[in-house]
């Protein structure tokens, strides 16, 4: 992983890699959220780089759904209050990492005020 973390929401897509979106880090012995967003390749035992979320989040959580063989992730408000009152999602593209990397995360507002 490039950028050390903790409390990052991650999650398992096609039984290979691990999405791993946010987080916190550490900058001058302080914990703040990040918006970076890597995948791991178990096969080959790397980290890729992929598209920044849109906010920082951290200590939160992600998950993904599969429609018609592909994974949609969503992450979700998070520590950060930047974060609130907003979900993310991002289409895998069917497990295509040169299409995954010039994706982009979608942001949905959450319209019910008891969710944030």
């Amino acid at each position: 992983m490039a950028i050390g973390r903790a409390c990052t929401p991650a999650c398992m897509i096609y039984d290979r890699y691990v999405l791993a979106c946010g987080g916190l880090i550490s900058l001058q012995k302080k914990s703040t959220s990040t918006n970076a967003c890597e995948l791991f390749d178990s096969l080959q035992n790397r980290w890729l780089q992929m598209p920044k979320l849109h906010k920082e989040r951290g200590t939160t959580s992600a998950c993904a759904f599969v429609q018609d063989g592909n994974y949609i992730v969503y992450v979700f408000p998070g520590q950060a209050q930047a974060s609130w009152g907003t979900i993310e999602s991002f289409d895998t593209k069917c497990g295509d990492i040169a299409k995954m990397q010039k994706a982009q995360w979608s942001l949905h507002s959450i319209v019910e005020p008891s969710f944030v």
